[in-house]
C-alpha cells in the first residue's frame, strides 16, 4: 500500500523472553539488526519494558514484559510483513503463550488510516 508523501508506522510489541532457553535480548538485537537493514527508520524502547497482563488458557492471570519496536517507512508491504510475522513466532513462542507473541499497528500518517496485519 502507498499513499504519496505518506509515511507508514508500523509498531511491534515483542515479549522480552524468547523461546525457551533462548537469550532475549540476543533476539531482540537481532530483530533490530533485521528490521534496521530493510528499513531506514527503525527504534526500539528497550530499557522501561511494559508490563501486560493476559489470560492463559487454564484461566490464570500471566504477566509479559514486552518491548515496543518502531519501524517507519513509505510502504506497507503486507506479504512480506506476514513472512516475518511467522519468523517473530517462532523466535518468541513460549509454551504458555498460545496466540502470536506479538501485537502490530500500522498507522498511515497521511490518511490516518490504520490497520492490523
Amino acid at each position: 500500500m502507498r499513499v504519496e508523501g505518506a509515511l507508514v508506522l508500523i509498531q511491534l510489541l515483542l515479549p522480552t523472553s524468547g523461546a525457551a532457553g533462548a537469550d532475549a535480548q540476543a533476539l531482540l538485537a537481532q530483530t533490530r539488526r533485521e528490521l534496521a537493514e530493510r528499513f531506514t527508520r527503525v527504534t526500539a524502547y528497550v530499557r522501561s519494558p511494559a508490563k501486560g497482563l493476559w489470560t492463559a488458557p487454564d484461566g490464570q492471570i500471566e504477566q509479559d514484559d514486552v518491548v515496543m519496536v518502531e519501524v517507519v517507512t513509505d510502504t506497507f508491504e503486507r506479504a512480506w510483513w506476514r513472512t516475518y510475522a511467522a519468523t517473530l513466532a517462532e523466535r518468541f513462542v513460549r509454551s504458555a503463550f498460545t496466540s502470536a507473541p506479538f501485537r502490530w499497528n500500522c498507522w498511515n500518517r497521511a490518511s490516518d488510516e490504520r490497520w492490523r496485519l
